[in-house]
C-alpha cells in the first residue's frame, strides 16, 4: 500500500486559517450589507468629518479629543483608513470589523494552546469565541470597532508575554502591542494584572524580577488610565460606591449567564427598579460573586487553570463598570460587547471541563458534542447578526425582549419621525410616557405632533417637558421651532435664547436662528448665528449653506462662494449646495467649474431640472 505523506506544517496552519474564516463569514456575511445604524454610527463615522480623511489636521484631532468620552484615536485611524478606501459605504466598515473579529479568534486559538499545549483545546476555544452569539454586536455594528481592535492587540500582548516567558524575547513587542490596544480602547487598562495572573498560572514566584519587567505596562496602564477618568468624570460621579459595586456584580452574573446560554440579547438591557443591597435583583447577583470568588481561591489547592479563568473573566470586564449609565434616560447595566475580550476566560473554564471530559468520553463523542455546540452557537450569532440590519430592526428587538424599555419606544418612535410615519411615532412616544415621563420623550412627541399641525397639543406637549426639567434645552428648541412656525417670531426667538443658555455649543438652534433672522430681513445678524454654529461644529455642511445664501443676501459672492464649497466638501450629496456653487461659478465665468458642479448634481439627482436648465445654457446639453 501507498504510504501518503503528511501536509507540512504550513499547509495545515493555512488549512486552520481557511476554516476560521469561512466559519466567520458564514455567520456573519449578511452583516456585511447592512446600512449604519442610528445608534453612535453617525456621531462615530458617518457624520464625523475627523475621519473623512487623513491629514495632519484630522491626525491632531483624533489623538486630543474623545469620542466624547472615550480617547480611542487608533481606532478612529482605521476609520478614517476605511474612509479612504470605501467612503461612507458601511460594507468596508462591516469587513473591517470581521477581518478583526475572525483574527481575534484565531489568537484566541493560539493563545489558548500556548497555555495548556493542546491543540484540539485550543481549536475549541477559538471556534466558539468565533461563532459565540455574544460577540454579535461586537462584530455586527460598525460603531464596535473599538472593541474588536483593542482586543486584537490585547491578545497580542498576551501572547507576546507568553513567548517571552518561553525564549526571553519579545516583551518589548508586547508592551508595543499593549500601547496600541490601550490607544484603540483604554479598558484594557488592566492587562497587567493579567500578566501577573499568567505568572501565578504557570507557577512563577512573583518577585522583583517578576514585578519589575512589567513596570512600564502599569505605567502605560496609569497614564491612559487617568485620561480614560477625564472622559468619564460625569458618569462616575453619578453612582454611589455601593450602587457601582451593587451594579459590577449583577452585570458580573448577568455576562456569566449569557456566556452559557446567550438567548434574549439586545442592544440594550435596562433596569428600573432600586439599587439596593436589599433588593433581590442586586442581593443575589453579590452573593453569587462573593462565593465565585471564594472557590476560585479555594481551587488553587488542586488547580490554578480555575482560579486564572475566573480572575481573567473578573479582571477583563471590570473596566467596563465604569460604563453603567444611570440617570438620564435609564440605567443600563451591561452591553454585549463589554463581555468580548473577558469571555475568554470562560473560555478556559470551557476548555479545562472538555480537558477533563476526553479522559472519560470517547474522541468521536467529544468532538461530535463539540461541533454540535459550534454549529448551534453559530446558528443563534447568525440570527442574531439580523438585529442590526437597520435601526428599526434594532430597537424592535430590544421592545421584543425587554417591552418596558422606555428608550427603545422613544428611539423607534424618531425612526419612524424620520420615516414621516407620524402614526407609529406617536404610539411609541405614548407608549414610552407611560413607561417612564421623561422630557426627551415629551419633546420627541411635540415634534411629531407639530409635523401633525397639531400646534396647540405639540405646546402641551413642550410645556409638560419643561415642566419635568426646566433645563431642558430639547424642549426649548422644540419651542422655538413651533413658535417660528406659528409666526411668533418674538417668542420663538426668546425660546432659542434659552436653549443655547442652557448649551452654548447648540449648533442646531444657532442654525435656526439664522434662519429666523432671514426670515426677518436681518442677513447681517443671519450670518452672526451660522458663523456660531460653525464656530460649535466646524463641519456642519448646512451651516456653511446657509451662510452662504446669507452672503448672497447681502452682495457678498466670493464669500457665498468659499461657503458653498465648504459645504459639498463636508457633504458631498448636498444638491442645494451645488446648484448654488455652479451658478456662482458661471456668474464668476467659471464655465468648466460650473458644468462639473451641475453634472454631480444630475449624478445625485438625474431629473434636476435646475442643472438641466443650467447645463443647457453653458451649452453641454
Amino acid at each position: 500500500m501507498e504510504e501518503t505523506t503528511p501536509l507540512p506544517a504550513r499547509h495545515i496552519l493555512g488549512l486552520v486559517v481557511a476554516v476560521f474564516f469561512l466559519l466567520t463569514f458564514t455567520v456573519y456575511y449578511q452583516s456585511l450589507f447592512h446600512p449604519f445604524v442610528r445608534w453612535d454610527d453617525g456621531l462615530l463615522i458617518y457624520d464625523n468629518p475627523a475621519v473623512w480623511a487623513i491629514t495632519p489636521a484630522t491626525l491632531k484631532r483624533i489623538f486630543t479629543s474623545y469620542d466624547p468620552e472615550l480617547y480611542i484615536p487608533l481606532t478612529f485611524l482605521t476609520y478614517q483608513i476605511d474612509f479612504l478606501i470605501g467612503g461612507t459605504n458601511p460594507v468596508i466598515y462591516h469587513l473591517s470589523n470581521l477581518l478583526f473579529h475572525t483574527a481575534n479568534a484565531i489568537l484566541v486559538a493560539w493563545f489558548t494552546f500556548l497555555l495548556f499545549k493542546q491543540k484540539w483545546i485550543g481549536l475549541a476555544c477559538g471556534f466558539l469565541f468565533a461563532v459565540h452569539p455574544l460577540h454579535t454586536e461586537a462584530v455586527a455594528w460598525a460603531s464596535a470597532r473599538k472593541d474588536v481592535l483593542s482586543t486584537f492587540f490585547f491578545l497580542l500582548t498576551l501572547i507576546g508575554y507568553l513567548r517571552y516567558r518561553s525564549t526571553g524575547r519579545y516583551l518589548k513587542h508586547s508592551l508595543i502591542a499593549y500601547l496600541f490596544a490601550l490607544l484603540a480602547k483604554v479598558t484594557v487598562a488592566t492587562l497587567p494584572v493579567l500578566l501577573l495572573l499568567l505568572d501565578v498560572l504557570e507557577g512563577r514566584k512573583i518577585d522583583r524580577k517578576a514585578l519589575m519587567e512589567k513596570i512600564p505596562f502599569f505605567a502605560l496602564s496609569i497614564v491612559f488610565g487617568i485620561i480614560a477618568i477625564f472622559g468619564k468624570s460625569e458618569i462616575l460621579q453619578r453612582a454611589t460606591l455601593l450602587e457601582k459595586i451593587l451594579m459590577s456584580c449583577k452585570s458580573t452574573v448577568f455576562y456569566l449567564e449569557k456566556i452559557i446560554w446567550p438567548t434574549k440579547l439586545s442592544v440594550l438591557y435596562p433596569y428600573v427598579g432600586d439599587i439596593e443591597i436589599t433588593n433581590p435583583d442586586f442581593l443575589w447577583p453579590a452573593i453569587s460573586v462573593a462565593i465565585l470568588i471564594l472557590i476560585a481561591f479555594l481551587s488553587l489547592k488542586k488547580s490554578r487553570v480555575f482560579f486564572f479563568g475566573v480572575f481573567f473573566f473578573l479582571i477583563t470586564i471590570s473596566p467596563t463598570f465604569l460604563n453603567f449609565a444611570k440617570g438620564e434616560m435609564d440605567l443600563y447595566f451591561a452591553s454585549d460587547r463589554y463581555a468580548y475580550a473577558g469571555s475568554i476566560g470562560i473560555l478556559f473554564l470551557l476548555a479545562l471541563g472538555l480537558a477533563h471530559l476526553s479522559k472519560r468520553l470517547p474522541l468521536v463523542a467529544l468532538n461530535g458534542g463539540i461541533g454540535a455546540l459550534v454549529l448551534l452557537f453559530a446558528w443563534m450569532a447568525h440570527a442574531q447578526s439580523q438585529t442590526w440590519a437597520g435601526t428599526e430592526a434594532l430597537f424592535q428587538n430590544v421592545i421584543e425582549h425587554y417591552p418596558d424599555s422606555h428608550v427603545a419606544h422613544n428611539n423607534l418612535g424618531n425612526v419612524y419621525r424620520r420615516q414621516e410615519d407620524i402614526t407609529k411615532a406617536i404610539e411609541h412616544f405614548e407608549k414610552a410616557i407611560a413607561i417612564r415621563d421623561h422630557p426627551r420623550t415629551r419633546s420627541n412627541y411635540g415634534a411629531a405632533l407639530r409635523k401633525q399641525g397639531k400646534m396647540e397639543e405639540a405646546l402641551a406637549q413642550y410645556d409638560r417637558a419643561l415642566e419635568l426639567d426646566p433645563e431642558s434645552k430639547n424642549a426649548h428648541f422644540g419651542l422655538g421651532i413651533l413658535y417660528a412656525e406659528l409666526g411668533k417670531r418674538g417668542e420663538a426667538l426668546l425660546e432659542y435664547q434659552r436653549a443655547i443658555a442652557i448649551d452654548p455649543t447648540y449648533s442646531e438652534v444657532y442654525l435656526n436662528l439664522g434662519a429666523l433672522y432671514m426670515q426677518m430681513d436681518q442677513p447681517q445678524e443671519a450670518i452672526e448665528q451660522y458663523q456660531k454654529a460653525i464656530a460649535s461644529t466646524p463641519y456642519y455642511a448646512q451651516a456653511h449653506y446657509n451662510l452662504g445664501v446669507a452672503y448672497r443676501k447681502i452682495d457678498k459672492p466670493r464669500q457665498a462662494m468659499e461657503s458653498y464649497e465648504k459645504a459639498i466638501r463636508y457633504e458631498p450629496s448636498f444638491v442645494a449646495a451645488r446648484i448654488n456653487l455652479g451658478i456662482a461659478y458661471y456668474e464668476r465665468k467659471r464655465l468648466e467649474d460650473a458644468r462639473e458642479q451641475f453634472e454631480i448634481v444630475l449624478l445625485y439627482d438625474p431629473g434636476n431640472q435646475r442643472a438641466l436648465s443650467a447645463l443647457k445654457q453653458i451649452g453641454v446639453r
